[in-house]
């Protein structure tokens, strides 16, 4: 199957220009083309233009360079639907008995803009916070790098080493390929807040009774133990 390996979508003066390559061409030219079927379409209708763009990513027709390439967007939304039908029986069952691409495109078009739309000024990472039984550790390993394959490395906050920040979490949960980690039970890592302004002075503050998700995957999430049900656990009661 051909299809093209997209880096980069940018609009200048209302025109769109794509940075990509086709995927059976070797050595890959990533390069600038206009595309006139878009720049048309963002004139008549910028909602229509998203999703026909949404459309090109689920069909397969564009795929993201890498999950490294967290500024499309559109790939994103299209990515976490595909987390959402992967988790969902009832939405798979009812895309497939619509025989129709409406009800994902819709739901990629919401998603593309709680993402567009997220605040500014926010900073999160992923950390391994907790044992097993759901108990803080004392000392928490952040992330530090995403491997070609998807596996994450966790490290202490020590010898200089910073963990991997990100500033919208759809993009953050994107660039770690929507890991199983976060939804398994017990969960292996956690998606945590950062204050901002500690972080630009080296410290590394956040609150670790808490936990982050986007609104799209929340009930996908199996919750911490709260501490009473911790120590009813370790004392073998029931609560």
């Amino acid at each position: 199957m051909s299809y093209e390996l997209i880096e980069r979508i940018k609009i200048e003066n209302n025109e769109v220009f794509i940075k990509g390559a086709s995927n059976n061409v070797v050595p890959r030219n990533y390069r600038y083309w206009k595309s006139n079927y878009f720049t048309k379409l963002i004139n008549e209708s910028p909602e229509l233009y998203q999703k026909e763009l949404l459309e090109t990513f689920w069909t397969g027709e564009f795929q993201a360079r890498s999950k490294s390439v967290t500024h499309l967007d559109e790939a994103i939304a299209i990515d976490l639907v595909r987390a959402i039908l992967g988790r969902k029986n009832e939405l798979v069952r009812q895309w497939e008995s619509t025989k129709s691409d409406d009800y994902v495109l819709e739901l990629g078009l919401s998603v593309l803009k709680n993402i567009k739309s997220f605040p500014k000024g926010k900073l999160f990472t992923f950390v391994q916070d907790r044992s097993s039984e759901g108990f803080l550790k004392d000392t928490p390993l952040y992330l530090n790098k995403v491997n070609r394959n998807l596996s994450l490395q966790f490290y202490e906050n020590q010898f200089n080493i910073k963990p991997m920040t990100f500033t919208n979490p759809y993009r953050a949960l994107y660039r770690i390929g929507f890991n199983a980690g976060l939804f398994s039970n017990p969960r292996s890592f956690n998606m945590i807040e950062l204050d901002p302004i500690e972080f630009k002075k080296g410290n590394i503050k956040f609150d670790r009774q808490s936990s982050y998700m986007v609104d799209e995957l929340k009930e996908f999430v199996i919750p911490y133990p709260s501490k009473d049900e911790l120590r009813a656990k370790y004392l073998g009661l029931k609560i």
